[in-house]
């Protein structure tokens, strides 16, 4: 009966190593290479007798039993288990949500550079308080001379210091004057001024066009649309433009300024 039980267990390993083989076979197909945990590690034992029975005559004789080669498990690829998800009781703490990059205090999110490239470049720069009584404009670039003079004639004609004024500075570049005045037009209500100076010919060429002259507009008000409204405006020379005339020998464009600016200081009175 022993070569009864070696065969009941060969037919046994036979059909679980078909099984392993056809289940092998499947994972393959799905991409996975790893192996069948229950039937792999709990094979049933196969007990085999120490002595065999002698083979009674027209039995057949039982088959040599071969060794299964051992097979390297390998680690199984991490895949979610579908599990039903768990209730949990009470609130859900959940994390913060992270706050936004801010930059540093004191430093602009874009560089002037930067600024340029994306904003286009700048048609003017201001310098003093904004919605100032009087709001001077006038083309870029200016001596220490020429500096020093335009001081006195705020202080001593129109009765105004430099702190007091607010002085817009339009860019001198390759682009026409006009086209610089278009910028400033389009700012002017932020600037909120109450009497305007303008002095110079390329500030009356970017806020007038570019065929004017001084000549053409000083000794008069002017108004100059503003947020829907006017500004009166006061056009003179630029402090630059008297100096290097004076050198001339030509005093007629310091006069004039002197009358335009005594028109402006009792404008303010």
């Amino acid at each position: 009966m022993a070569g009864d039980a070696v065969s009941s267990a060969m037919d046994e390993l036979a059909t679980l190593t078909a099984d392993l083989r056809a289940w092998l076979s499947w994972q393959e197909m799905l991409g996975s290479s790893s192996l069948p945990r229950e039937s792999l590690l709990k094979l049933p034992p196969v007990e085999i007798p120490a002595k065999t029975a002698p083979r009674v005559a027209g039995t057949p004789a039982p088959r040599a039993v071969t060794p299964t080669p051992k097979v390297a498990k390998k680690a199984a690829p991490a895949v979610a288990a579908s599990r039903e998800p768990v209730a949990v009781k009470g609130p859900v703490a959940t994390p913060p949500a992270s706050p936004p990059a801010t930059p540093p205090k004191g430093r602009p999110l874009l560089t002037e550079k930067w600024k340029v490239l994306m904003d286009g470049p700048t048609t003017h720069q201001v310098t003093g308080s904004i919605g100032a009584r009087l709001t001077l404009v006038r083309g870029s670039g200016s001596s220490p001379q020429a500096e020093s003079m335009l001081n006195r004639m705020l202080e001593n004609v129109v009765g105004l210091s430099r702190d007091e004024v607010c002085i817009v500075d339009l860019i001198r570049d390759t682009r026409a004057p006009s086209e610089i005045g278009q910028g400033f037009r389009e700012a002017v209500a932020e600037l909120k001024p109450s009497l305007m100076l303008v002095m110079g010919t390329f500030a009356v060429r970017a806020l007038f066009g570019d065929e004017k002259a001084v000549s053409d507009l000083r000794g008069a008000w002017t108004q100059f649309p503003c947020a829907g409204g006017t500004v009166a405006l006061r056009v003179t020379h630029h402090p630059e433009a008297i100096l290097a005339l004076a050198a001339r020998g030509q005093s007629a464009p310091k006069r004039e300024a002197f009358a335009d600016l005594k028109e402006l200081g009792q404008r303010l009175t």
